[in-house]
């Protein structure tokens, strides 16, 4: 879906300049963050789009 988005999206802004351009780029961007949004920040810090880091395994004999 996001590859979708980008895609067409990136179409409309290349074939676009100035205000127009910044316009588009703007709409992609709020589309895109929207889409992911709920996906990424589920128990998360605003902002933090990282993966959390885990505690190494203990070594085995």
């Amino acid at each position: 879906m996001c590859l979708g988005l980008h895609k067409a999206g990136l179409e409309l802004v290349l074939s676009h300049e100035g205000t127009e351009r910044e316009a588009y780029i703007q709409e992609l961007k709020k589309i895109l963050i929207r889409y992911l949004t709920p996906m990424v920040a589920e128990n998360r810090a605003p902002g933090d789009l990282t993966t959390p880091r885990t505690q190494p395994r203990p070594r085995t004999p």
